[in-house]
C-alpha cells in the first residue's frame, strides 16, 4: 500500500503559532506599503475563515490582492464583503475595477452603477466607470462620466486626460484642446505628458508651429520623451524644417537605436527629401523590428482584424480618419523591395486586407508586390491590385467614354519626346485649348492650361520627367460665372458627397478657394452634402452608379462637375482622394465626413464577416 501523503495544515485553520487577524491585517497592509506584495500576499494565504466573516478584514484584504492585480481573488474578498453588506458601495467599486482589471467590461459597469446609485458623489467610480465605457467603444457615455467626475473633483488629472482623449476620439479637437489646457493648469507631476497632449491635439488642428511650442515645453520637463520628440519632428516635417525634423529623430535613435516609430518617421523626412536609398534602410530596420504598425480598437474585443498594404515609396489611398478611433483592429505592412515576409504571422492578423497602393503612375512595381501578397493571404480584399490598374487617367478616359449623361474629356499619355515631337508636328490628337498634366501628380500643381502648342512646349520642356497626360478642356463655368467641383466618395454600393469646391478659375480646389469668406458658397456645399439629390438630378446619379460599376472598385472617389444640360463632366476618378476630419473653418462638413468614415467601416466589417463563414464553412467541409 502507498503511505498516506501528509497531511498540510489548512491555512484557515487557528492554532498556538496563528497570527490574531486584527494584526495579521495589519501586518499585511504594512508589507504593501512597503513594496512587498509577495510577503503581503503571503501572510493573506495564512488568514483563518473567520476572516470572512469580518467586514475590516473583507475590505483590507480586497485592497490587498486589488493592488497586486490578482483580480479573481479580489473579486472573492469583494463578494465576501457584499455578502455582510449588499449595499456596500466601496466593494461595488472596488469589485467593478477588479472586473475592469479581468476586461470584463460589462459587468464593471453594472457595479460601478450600483455603486453610484448609493453614493452618486464619488469621483473616482465616475472616473472608473468612464474607463470601462471607453473600452467598450461608447465614447460619449464615457465623455459623461469623466464630466461628473471633474464636477466633483475639478483638479481630477487622469480625468481630464482621459477626456481629452475621448474628445479627440469624437474628433472635436478644439475641446480636447481646451481640456489639455486645463491638464495643464492644474499638472504637477506629469507637466510633461500634459504638454505632449496639448501638441498632439494642435497637432491634430494642423496648428503645427504652437504644437511644435507645446512639445518644446514637454522636453524641457523631460528631455529625452521619445513620443514628443518623434511628434515635434513630424511637425517640423509638416512645416518644411526638414533639417530639424531630422535633428529631433536622431536624437530619440541615439539613445534607443531600435525605435521602429522614430525609424519610420526619419525614413519618411528622407523620402521627402528624395534621399530614398536611406530611406529604404530605415524602413528595412523598422519593419524588422515591427512587423507591423498596429493601432487598438476603440472597444474590446474588436469588432474584426483589418490588415492595410501601404508602399511608401508608391502613391497611396490616404485614409488616417477613415481608421483611428474606430472600433476595429488595424494593421499596416510596409511593403518595400526586396522585403519577405512571415505570411502566417501576416493571416493571423487579417480579417479583411485593404490594399492602399493607388498611384497607377507612381506604382507599377508596388501593385504588382502587393497582388502577389494579397493572393498568399487568402483573404478578402478591398480594392484589389489588379483592379486599382484599370483607374490609370487615360484608361479610365476610355472605359467611361460611352455611359449616358456623361461627359469624359478625351485624355492620353505622352512619354515626354512623343508630347513635343506631336505638338511640333500638330498631331496630339487633343486640340486647343488642351490640359496638361504631370503624371502621377494631384493636387493640381503640376497641372496647367494652354491655348497654343508654344507654351505646352515650354512647360512641358521645363519638367524633368517622362510622362505626361494631356486632355481636354471643357469649360465647365456655371451661369453665374463661378466654377463648382463636386467629389462624392464610393464605399460599398453607396454614394456619398464629400465637398463642393467653388471658385472663379477653372482649377479650382476646396483647399485653395475663397470659400471661407463667403457664406453663400459655404450654404450651397452644405446643402449638396445634406442632399445631393437637390443637386444631382436622378439621370446624373445614374451616371455616378454607371462609373462605379465600370471602374468595380470598393472604395475611391471622383471629381466632377455638371454641365448646362445636367451631364457629369468627369475629371478625376481614382482611390487616392483625400477625405479627412479637419474642418475647423467647415465644421457642416463633419457629418458628411462621418457618414463616409461609418460606411467605410460598415463595408470593411461586412467584407470580414462573409470571409470568417466562407472559412468556417470550408473548415467544416474538410473536417466532414
Amino acid at each position: 500500500m502507498a503511505p498516506s501523503p501528509l497531511k498540510r495544515q489548512s491555512p484557515e485553520t487557528t492554532g498556538p503559532d496563528a497570527i490574531p487577524l486584527p494584526r495579521l491585517i495589519q501586518q499585511a497592509l504594512n508589507c504593501l506599503q512597503a513594496g512587498d506584495t509577495a510577503g503581503a500576499l503571503a501572510l493573506l494565504a495564512t488568514a483563518p475563515a473567520a476572516a470572512r466573516d469580518d467586514a475590516l478584514a473583507c475590505r483590507a484584504f480586497s485592497l490587498i490582492y486589488l493592488s497586486a492585480n490578482d483580480y479573481d481573488h479580489a473579486i472573492v474578498w469583494f463578494d465576501h464583503a457584499l455578502r455582510l453588506n449588499v449595499k456596500n458601495p466601496d466593494a461595488l467599486a472596488g469589485k467593478g475595477t477588479a472586473l475592469q482589471g479581468l476586461a470584463r467590461s460589462g459587468e464593471a459597469i453594472s457595479c460601478f452603477d450600483e455603486a453610484l446609485a448609493l453614493r452618486a458623489d464619488d469621483p473616482e467610480t465616475w472616473y472608473n466607470r468612464g474607463v470601462s465605457l471607453d473600452t467598450i467603444g461608447d465614447i460619449e457615455a464615457a465623455l459623461q462620466s469623466y464630466d461628473m467626475a471633474l464636477a466633483q473633483r475639478p483638479s481630477y488629472a487622469r480625468a481630464l486626460a482621459r477626456r481629452s482623449a475621448s474628445l479627440a476620439k469624437l474628433g472635436r479637437f478644439e475641446d480636447a484642446l481646451s481640456t489639455a489646457n486645463a491638464l495643464i493648469a492644474i499638472a504637477t507631476d506629469d507637466r510633461a505628458d500634459a504638454w505632449c497632449l496639448r501638441g498632439n491635439m494642435l497637432q491634430e488642428l494642423g496648428r503645427h508651429g504652437d504644437a511644435i511650442a507645446a512639445y518644446n515645453q514637454t522636453l524641457s520637463f523631460q528631455p529625452s520623451y521619445a513620443a514628443a520628440l518623434i511628434n515635434r519632428a513630424t511637425a517640423h516635417k509638416e512645416l518644411g524644417r526638414m533639417d530639424d525634423a531630422l535633428s529631433d529623430l536622431d536624437a530619440v535613435l541615439r539613445v534607443a537605436p531600435d525605435h521602429a516609430e522614430a525609424l519610420v518617421a526619419r525614413g519618411n523626412v528622407l523620402h521627402s527629401l528624395g534621399r530614398n536609398s536611406e530611406a529604404l534602410e530605415d524602413y528595412k530596420c523598422a519593419l524588422a523590428l515591427r512587423p507591423l504598425v498596429t493601432h487598438a480598437a476603440m472597444k474590446t474585443p474588436p469588432e474584426f482584424r483589418a490588415f492595410f498594404i501601404f508602399a511608401p515609396f508608391s502613391g497611396n489611398t490616404p485614409i488616417h480618419d477613415m481608421v483611428s478611433f474606430s472600433n476595429f483592429e488595424s494593421h499596416t505592412l510596409m511593403l518595400l523591395p526586396g522585403a519577405s515576409y512571415d505570411i502566417d504571422f501576416l493571416r493571423s492578423k487579417a480579417d479583411v486586407v485593404v490594399n492602399l497602393v493607388s498611384d497607377v503612375d507612381r506604382s507599377a512595381d508596388a501593385l504588382c508586390a502587393a497582388s502577389k501578397l494579397v493572393e498568399r493571404l487568402e483573404r478578402p480584399v478591398i480594392n484589389p491590385p489588379a483592379k486599382i490598374l484599370l483607374t490609370r487617367r487615360d484608361r479610365v478616359s476610355e472605359l467611361l467614354a460611352d455611359i449616358a449623361g456623361c461627359i469624359v474629356p478625351c485624355t492620353l499619355r505622352y512619354t515626354k519626346e512623343t508630347l513635343l515631337a506631336s505638338a511640333r508636328q500638330q498631331s496630339l490628337g487633343v486640340s486647343f485649348p488642351l490640359i496638361v498634366r504631370v503624371a502621377g501628380t494631384h493636387g493640381g500643381d503640376e497641372m496647367e492650361c494652354f491655348a497654343a502648342p508654344t507654351e505646352m512646349e515650354q512647360f512641358a520642356e521645363r519638367r524633368q520627367v517622362s510622362e505626361f497626360y494631356v486632355s481636354d478642356f471643357v469649360d465647365y463655368r456655371s451661369a453665374d460665372g463661378y466654377f463648382r467641383k463636386y467629389r462624392f466618395i464610393f464605399v460599398g454600393d453607396e454614394i456619398l458627397p464629400y465637398h463642393l469646391a467653388i471658385g472663379g478659375k477653372w482649377k479650382v480646389h476646396h483647399a485653395s478657394t475663397d470659400m471661407s469668406n463667403h457664406p453663400w458658397m459655404q450654404h450651397e456645399e452644405k446643402v449638396f452634402l445634406d442632399c445631393p439629390e437637390m443637386v444631382f438630378s436622378p439621370r446624373a446619379f445614374e451616371a455616378l452608379r454607371a462609373i462605379r460599376e465600370k471602374i468595380d472598385l470598393d472604395y475611391f472617389g471622383i471629381d466632377c462637375a455638371l454641365d448646362d444640360n445636367g451631364n457629369v463632366v468627369v475629371f478625376e476618378v481614382n482611390a487616392s482622394m483625400l477625405v479627412h476630419l479637419h474642418n475647423k473653418v467647415f465644421p457642416y462638413k463633419d457629418p458628411a465626413v462621418r457618414r463616409i468614415k461609418a460606411a467605410f467601416a460598415a463595408m470593411l466589417r461586412h467584407t470580414a464577416e462573409n470571409g470568417r463563414a466562407i472559412r468556417a464553412s470550408a473548415d467544416g467541409r474538410r473536417l466532414a
